[in-house]
């Protein structure tokens, strides 16, 4: 619990949008902050996707080839 309480605040202090009624500024510096950590986020997940697939495949092979 109070992780997500320390989560929330700097959230609020880093990540607070001000939108009245304008359109978003998708290159203002706090959107950059949570964009680049989606892209990181993304990133990282497809690469363990594919990892996992190879360590599969490879692992499959080699209990094939001690048969």
């Amino acid at each position: 619990m109070e992780l997500t309480a320390r989560s929330w605040a700097q959230n609020q202090g880093l990540i607070k949008q001000n939108l009245r009624g304008q359109v978003p500024d998708f290159l203002d510096s706090e959107k950059v902050l949570v964009e680049g950590c989606f892209l990181v986020v993304l990133a990282a997940s497809i690469w363990r996707w594919r990892y996992g697939s190879e360590k599969r495949r490879y692992l499959a092979g080699k209990a094939a080839a001690q048969q």
